[in-house]
């Protein structure tokens, strides 16, 4: 039986490749900082209660370490383009990045009004982005040990800035099981408006995505942010994402994950300024033995605020969805407005889901519910359609795209929209596939 990975493999591997990793000199101490703090930690385990319902043993089973500075490529050999699963279609310009690090010959120019810069490029002036975070747990800090490249953008104040997709790619390695930890950095200028996408995708054997995303919203600023994870059937993907809403400023989020073998996004939310609205929409979608875990924290710490937030999965096979959602509501945030939903469909009798919506409120003026629900099909519209010469596979997929069109709709971007409705067609139509052979 193969040796567990410990931290000292990874301390091994630090030691090797710091002097290696971007920021030089001037990022080392934060670096060295943020690995200390991991190396204390070690990797969680369900003893935690936020990884109660998750195991990372698969991450046990090899050291992922980053790619080699300027081995990321997309090109065969002789310097012809290969065809690629980059995905195209949602609003906006693209950024790319392969491996963890930056394609800026496969990226767009941004227009005027939008400041971009690759984290690798930023972090030499500001290793200070490598401290961000601190209360986080070890999965960051291995992240700021390790980070290669992300996106670091600034809106400009009053700026109504054009879509930007992001895009994250793993090519993957037969040779070395790869990580691409990726660290984002987002800006929201106050009154500014901005519509971005991230897409999270790969190929070839076992790699780890682990990305850490931080977002500010100044006052009276919008952010309309989709998120899709499609990686491949034998990846691993653990994110991030830290949410600050400003005084009457709208953050208008949606994820969608379909892929990897044990995929986790977690969304830290806090609602600082007074009048803020914070809107949390997920889907996952799993079949097989994948395990999709959302895990959310919002806290509110102002007058009127609102969280609408919602989570549906749909569990095909053997797969596990996990969802854990807390709301806290501190002693000065009267007024708040605070839902919280998750709702699971289960296609089959071995599939599991795993709910724990939870409010905590110290405030006495307030309206505040959560709920949560576990059921299957709906066997009399199933029933109905099959009568009426519906084929079953259809009458199934039927079903399910009422069940997340609900959260899709939230998407008031047309094409950010018909983007994610092509992802999960892509996961019914492969449903379809698998059911008639």
């Amino acid at each position: 039986m193969a040796a567990q990975t410990t931290t000292s493999d990874y301390e091994g591997a630090f030691r090797r490749l710091e002097n290696e990793l971007p920021g030089g000199p001037a990022a080392r101490g934060a670096r060295r900082r943020a690995f200390a703090r991991f190396a204390g930690l070690g990797l969680p385990t369900t003893r935690l209660e936020a990884w109660k319902y998750t195991s990372l043993r698969p991450l046990a089973r090899h050291a992922f370490l980053p790619a080699p500075q300027g081995g990321a490529s997309i090109r065969a050999p002789q310097g012809a383009p290969v065809p690629t699963p980059l995905p195209d279609g949602a609003a906006g310009a693209r950024l790319v990045f392969i491996d963890g690090r930056f394609h800026p010959d496969l990226s767009d120019a941004l227009p005027v009004g939008i400041g971009f810069r690759s984290f690798a490029d930023a972090v030499a002036s500001d290793p200070t982005m490598l401290d961000e975070h601190d209360g986080a747990g070890a999965l960051t800090h291995l992240n700021a040990a390790f980070a290669t490249d992300g996106v670091v953008l600034d809106i400009a104040d009053g700026v109504e800035a054009a879509p930007i997709h992001c895009v994250f790619h793993t090519t993957g390695r037969p040779d070395t099981p790869i990580a691409s930890h990726i660290r984002n950095r987002v800006a929201v200028g106050r009154d500014a408006a901005l519509t971005l996408t991230e897409t999270y995708t790969g190929a070839g054997p076992s790699y780890w995505t682990n990305a850490v995303t931080g977002i500010v919203l100044r006052p009276g600023a919008r952010l309309d942010h989709a998120k899709v994870q499609t990686e491949g059937g034998a990846a691993l993907h653990v994110a991030l994402t830290d949410i600050e809403v400003g005084a009457g400023a709208v953050y208008n989020g949606l994820a969608l994950s379909t892929g990897a073998e044990m995929a986790r996004n977690e969304i830290r939310a806090v609602v600082a300024g007074d009048d803020a609205r914070l809107g949390l929409a997920g889907i996952y979608l799993g079949r097989g033995t994948q395990h999709l875990d959302n895990t959310t924290v919002v806290d509110h710490g102002a007058l009127r605020g609102t969280t609408d937030e919602i989570y549906k999965g749909v569990l095909d096979g053997e797969a596990t969805g996990v969802f854990q959602g807390k709301i806290l509501v501190r002693p000065g945030a009267q007024h708040t407005d605070a839902r919280q939903t998750n709702r699971n469909m289960l296609l089959s009798d071995r599939a599991h889901a795993h709910t724990k919506p939870e409010l905590v409120i110290y405030a006495d003026d307030v309206k505040c519910a959560h709920g949560a629900t576990i059921g299957d099909l709906d066997a009399d519209a199933l029933f109905y359609m099959r009568a009426r010469g519906v084929p079953e596979a259809r009458a199934r997929n039927l079903l399910i795209r009422g069940f997340i069109a609900e959260l899709l709709s939230r998407a008031e971007n047309a094409p950010m929209r018909q983007y994610l409705e092509g992802a999960a067609e892509a996961w019914l139509d492969q449903s379809s596939v698998e059911e008639v052979a």
